[in-house]
C-alpha cells in the first residue's frame, strides 16, 4: 500500500513538472524567446505524459526553427541536423 502511494506521489510530483516547463515554454514563447521556449519544450517533452509528447516535440522543434530565423541560433550543418543534435545532446 504504502508503495502505490509513494508511487502516485512520483507521478504527480512529475506532472506538476511537466505543467511548469510548458508554461514557461509557453510564457517565453509568447515573448519571442524561442530558444528559451525550445529548452522548455524539451525538457516537458522529457516529463510529458505520452498523450503529450508529441505536441511538446512539436512545439520545440516549431521554436528551433523560430530561433533560427531570429537569429538566436546559428546554422552549423542543417537545421533538422541541428535540432537533432539539440533534442539527443541538449546542446543549445
Amino acid at each position: 500500500m504504502a508503495s502505490q502511494s509513494t508511487e502516485k506521489n512520483s507521478m504527480r510530483t512529475k506532472y506538476i513538472a511537466f505543467r511548469t516547463a510548458s508554461a514557461a515554454a509557453a510564457e517565453a514563447e509568447r515573448a519571442k524567446q524561442y530558444l528559451k521556449a525550445a529548452q522548455f519544450w524539451r525538457k516537458a517533452y522529457q516529463l510529458a505524459p505520452t498523450p503529450d509528447e508529441d505536441w511538446c516535440f512539436a512545439r520545440a522543434d516549431r521554436c528551433f526553427k523560430a530561433a533560427i530565423d531570429t537569429g538566436a541560433i546559428k546554422v552549423r550543418k542543417s537545421r533538422q541536423l541541428d535540432f537533432k543534435d539539440f533534442w539527443e545532446k541538449g546542446n543549445e
